[in-house]
């Protein structure tokens, strides 16, 4: 059997409309996270007031109901579409995909536990990792079957409750019943980030992964799995590959996801102003949460399409060209937001742990985004990977990777 080619994908092999989708899903998971970060998420559950502060409720608005879910949901399809071209890599080479695959995913799901260690409980690199090995064997899949098997991952994430009652659940598994506990994860949550030690943090951290964690890993693996499917049917159906002869399509599916999405996900989260009583209620419930869920599906999909279309016009690809760095080192990037963030707000670092308001998280997070930005433009004009993104190539592929740009032009033939 053929050995695994020792280097990834170079830069100049890119796309970068991908690497740009990436950076901007980054901004908003950011923002979500900021939410966590600042400790106003126990608050909200526990019906406690949270400060908007100067923004009033409009950036808050905007947040809640265009970024919050869509940008999480944009990573998942872009980690499906990068799964496929690295199986069509290896596939090219006539190389066996399924050992690189599984070390690849054991190595993200490790990162995520150091991640969780380390920094922040709110990891998602271990859930990828887990439903990457899910949707492996659909990577060969052909456009029809998953399309099948998508439908089938909409109606389990809809009626995720249903099965996880089928498969008798204890009381920890559901997120409602860490709901109901709203004020104790309050107040321990305040000891630990608000006033705590690094240490007392760390224990409490792990205590909730462990723990809060498991509900919020489950109903993750629900919402986003078909939306790794997505990215698969959207690469093998070669709309990516060939998205300058195929403008019309991409930009009619534009027209056709984005505006149903963006209508629906902006109704008024609570709906029970709106609708009778028995509507919250059986099927009704369900019905609500399928429509809910199928607009946010569509309005993630029309920004993944909105920004192929960018492709097209010259200033598009000037922003493409400006954010494509920061999906490229996307891994250190998210790692440096939970280190900086958990410094700014945890009692180890700054100790703004519920003193920040959302108005002033959503601009500061902002900034931290822009700088991240020229960070990342001036690291990438020296090497060829973010430092995690080394970590984890070298994990997977065995075999220390050329670090700079400088080392890997020496081990490129065709420089």
């Amino acid at each position: 059997m053929a050995e695994p080619p020792n280097q990834p994908i170079l830069a100049r092999e890119r796309i970068h409309a991908i690497d740009a989708v990436r950076g901007l899903a980054l901004l908003g998971v950011l923002q979500i996270n900021l939410f966590f970060f600042s400790g106003h998420i126990y608050r909200e559950w526990a019906g406690l007031p949270v400060d908007a502060g100067w923004g009033g409720s409009v950036p808050v608005w905007i947040l809640n109901h265009l970024v919050s879910g869509k940008a999480i949901f944009c990573f998942s399809m872009l980690f499906g579409i990068g799964l496929c071209i690295q199986m069509d890599r290896f596939r090219a080479k006539g190389i066996f995909f399924g050992g690189f695959v599984f070390r690849r995913l054991a190595a993200l799901a490790l990162l995520g536990t150091i991640h969780v260690a380390l920094l922040w409980n709110g990891d998602i690199l271990f859930t990828y990792a887990l439903i990457g090995l899910l949707v492996s064997p659909l990577l060969w899949a052909r456009p029809k079957t998953l399309v099948i098997f998508t439908g089938l991952a909409c109606v389990a994430s809809v009626f995720r409750k249903v099965v996880v009652d089928f498969l008798h659940a204890p009381n920890w598994f559901y997120f409602s019943y860490w709901r109901k506990q709203a004020d104790w994860l309050l107040q321990s949550s305040n000891q630990a980030y608000g006033h705590g030690t690094w240490i007392e943090a760390a224990r409490w951290r792990w205590w909730e992964w462990n723990h809060l964690g498991r509900s919020i890993t489950v109903i993750t693996v629900f919402d986003v799995l078909p939306l790794f499917l997505i990215g698969i049917f959207l690469w093998r159906s070669g709309l990516i590959q060939n998205a300058t002869d195929r403008a019309k399509t991409i930009r009619a599916l534009f027209h056709v996801t984005f505006w149903p999405g963006l209508i629906i996900c902006s109704l008024p989260f609570d709906l029970s102003k709106i609708l009778p009583e028995i509507w919250f209620t059986g099927w009704h419930m369900d019905l609500i949460r399928a429509i809910w869920t199928t607009a946010s599906i569509c309005l993630a999909l029309s920004y993944f399409l909105g920004s192929l279309l960018l492709l097209q016009v010259k200033f598009g690809r000037r922003i493409i060209t400006w954010i494509a760095p920061m999906g490229r080192m996307a891994l250190t990037n998210y790692v440096i937001q939970s280190l900086v963030c958990t410094w700014v707000f945890n009692s180890h670092g700054l100790g703004l742990w519920g003193q920040v308001s959302q108005s002033n998280c959503i601009l500061g997070g902002l900034t931290f985004y822009c700088l991240q930005t020229l960070f990342s433009h001036w690291w990438l004009s020296r090497f060829q990977f973010g430092p995690i993104e080394w970590i984890w190539r070298t994990m997977t592929y065995w075999k220390l990777q050329p670090f700079s740009i400088r080392a890997q032009l020496a081990t490129d033939p065709l420089n």
